[in-house]
């Protein structure tokens, strides 16, 4: 009898103790982590896809930027000239050279559908993918920069594809882990908070190159115009400042998104406005009497800007669940 008390009892300590090294314990992975870690990854993985698909489009349908690098004469002129021996003229009227730059642009939009696909497949361990996905960002930037060269170097161009480039770069480095900064999470798998931090800095720099351009610092474009005149049934006078507006907040948005009691709000807004930017294409050119031929114009625009919705929206997700955590 009392051996078999003083089992009990030191059942009742054992448990005790147990509950207390539990209690002190971090968090293991939970059915709730594991569906947190799953939602972020296959959101990433679509927006990721999604850049990739619109550009490849993009280059495979109509063209790529490369004829703004390839044609521009101060630059090029001298180096055609000692090696081809051509003259200018006769070098961008060339059929050769029409051929190089539709070879090229065809290239870039294969290699880019071919990341749209890689990224539903791709690994943290999966060296040769991520490598194939990386070149696939880095042609990203390559155009990003040749229309930021187009634009003779305006700062908005340099800076507004940031989140497009980004969004893939930002994938690997979840699938490859960190210091998780969410709770639950695997240490093979989620984000650390530098890599919030980054994401950050990346919806910033897209929101100050927008907003540069629609508060006026570079010239308004047309099409951002004709696209509220559209949508809102305005004049261009109230379309232009609306646009004023909407640029200001950018740059609100620019700098909310670093301070803590108005990050989450300003990630809604980023959210928000990004789907809606997204979006603003397709309805605005909306031609039901020519619905492929809108679709094939328009669709793409959509899609690869969806991005700029998306990454907020992730970024907010995370911001609430760190807060949780601490």
């Amino acid at each position: 009898m009392t051996k078999h008390t003083m089992t009990l009892e030191n059942l009742g300590t054992s448990e005790r103790q147990g509950a207390s090294v539990a209690a002190d314990s971090p968090p293991s992975t939970t059915n709730l982590g594991m569906a947190r870690i799953q939602n972020i990854e296959w959101l990433l993985r679509f927006l990721a896809s999604a850049v990739f698909l619109g550009r490849s489009w993009q280059f495979l349908r109509w063209d790529s930027p490369l004829r703004t690098i390839m044609w521009k004469q101060d630059w090029l002129e001298g180096p055609v000239a000692f090696l081809t021996g051509m003259s200018w003229q006769a070098y961008v009227t060339s059929p050769t050279t029409d051929m190089v730059i539709q070879g090229l642009t065809r290239f870039m939009g294969i290699w880019l559908l071919a990341c749209a696909v890689l990224v539903w497949t791709v690994r943290g361990t999966s060296r040769r993918q991520g490598v194939v996905i990386v070149a696939g960002s880095f042609l990203l930037l390559f155009n990003f920069s040749i229309y930021f060269i187009g634009k003779g170097f305006q700062i908005g161009q340099g800076i507004e594809h940031t989140l497009q480039w980004a969004t893939p770069l930002f994938l690997l480095a979840f699938l490859r882990g960190g210091d998780s900064a969410i709770p639950g999470t695997r240490p093979s798998s989620g984000f650390s908070r530098k890599h919030l931090l980054y994401l950050k800095v990346a919806i910033a720099l897209t929101f100050t190159g927008h907003g540069l351009y629609a508060m006026g610092f570079h010239p308004q474009p047309g099409y951002f115009v004709s696209m509220i005149m559209r949508c809102l049934a305005l004049d261009e006078s109230s379309a232009r400042i609306l646009l004023n507006i909407a640029g200001y907040l950018d740059f609100v948005v620019a700098v909310a998104v670093f301070i803590p009691f108005l990050s989450r709000v300003a990630l809604i807004y980023a959210a928000f406005w990004g789907f809606l930017t997204a979006f603003a294409r397709v309805v605005a050119y909306y031609h039901p009497q020519n619905l492929l031929g809108w679709m094939d114009s328009w669709w793409y625009h959509t899609v690869f800007r969806l991005a700029h919705g998306g990454m907020p929206l992730l970024a907010l997700w995370l911001e609430r669940h760190v807060d949780r955590d601490r």
